[in-house]
């Protein structure tokens, strides 16, 4: 693995700047929604996420769809091929700058299958001779990346990106030794210059990071004393941005992958144990979740490693999901009725 060097291990708040405000936030909701979950914000502040109904009379669980909400406020619902003729699955899980939306759950029977949505026109993902296929980004060029499964046991999986023109490059993280191999590719980013970032998982059960350039090469990556990663994010200078689980605690973590491979890792102020990045600009700043020992609250840790703690308005549980290059932020709180909304700050 390549070698990496640690800047900073679960930085003190003593060290940086911070504030703790309650947050001047737009909060909305879907029609018909009880939970609203924003995934993606684009540079016009438009909004792509899911939400979940009520569950149907018959059929099982909820039904989820996904949204677009334009910076007007306008929603448009996105509902694709469902389980069952009483439920819908839909997820969505990014929106580009075109406000194209990528997503998955689309079923072509029996399998589960991505999409890609753009003006109302739904094009499904799918790759030849594949069991389940993911969408789980977009750039600004109409790239994707997501993972296929293998049709049968053990069902393995592998990385795809899929250009604007429909054409797809399967692709594994390769073998880290002659005795381990890799089970399971999970590409998570993608960005501009169609790099790709995501984790995978070897023969043994480690999981890892993975670098793959527009071109085809892979470079991995560990953190030290890491067990498992989650909710990673690649920006336009190539830095990954997400979070590890080092056994006892989830800790955020930014890596450089241009220059030298610097590793800075952080917990917002009063964070116990639990610390989630879930998204990234191209200026460096994160933004996520902690908690607290009670409940969750949105941050925002910017370049210099300076943080800002938030609430959304009318909040008891407040998780930050995206944020673009402007700074704007989205994602979801639950309030006293344990219902859930939007929200953008």
């Amino acid at each position: 693995m390549t070698k990496i060097a640690i800047l900073m291990s679960l930085a003190s708040a003593s060290l940086m700047l911070q504030s703790a405000a309650l947050a001047q936030t737009t909060n909305f909701d879907v029609a018909g929604a009880t939970e609203i979950y924003p995934t993606s914000i684009n540079a016009g502040g438009t909004v792509a996420g899911y939400y979940f109904t009520t569950p149907p009379v018959t059929g099982y669980g909820k039904d989820s769809y996904g949204f677009l909400r334009d910076a007007a406020g306008n929603v448009t619902t996105i509902t694709t091929p469902a389980f069952s003729p009483n439920n819908s699955a839909t997820q969505v899980w990014a929106v580009n700058s075109s406000g194209v939306v990528v997503g998955d759950n689309y079923i072509v029977s029996p399998r589960s299958k991505g999409f890609l949505w753009a003006a109302g026109t739904i094009t499904v993902l799918d790759v030849a001779g594949s069991g389940n296929v993911t969408a789980r980004a977009i750039n600004t060029t109409g790239q994707v990346t997501g993972t296929w499964s293998d049709p049968a046991a053990p069902y393995y999986g592998h990385g795809y990106v899929r250009d604007a023109a429909g054409g797809y490059t399967l692709f594994d993280v390769p073998p880290p030794s002659k005795t381990v191999s890799v089970k399971y590719t999970n590409p998570a980013g993608i960005n501009d210059s169609g790099d790709i970032a995501g984790r995978f998982t070897d023969s043994t059960n480690a999981q890892h990071l993975f670098l793959r350039s527009a071109h085809g090469h892979i470079t991995t990556y560990d953190i030290p004393g890491s067990t498992s990663y989650a909710a990673l994010s690649l920006n336009n200078n190539g830095v990954i941005a997400g979070s590890y689980w080092n056994g006892s605690a989830q800790v955020g973590f930014t890596l450089t992958t241009s220059g030298k491979k610097v590793v800075t890792t952080f917990s917002a102020p009063g964070a116990v144990t639990y610390n989630l990045v879930n998204g990234l600009n191209s200026n460096g700043t994160v933004v996520g979740q902690y908690w607290d020992g009670a409940n969750n609250h949105g941050y925002l840790r910017d370049s210099s490693g300076a943080f800002t703690t938030f609430d959304a308005t009318g909040a008891v549980s407040t998780s930050a999901t995206s944020v673009n290059d402007s700074g704007v932020s989205t994602g979801f709180f639950k309030d006293a009725s344990n219902l859930f909304h939007g929200f953008i700050r």
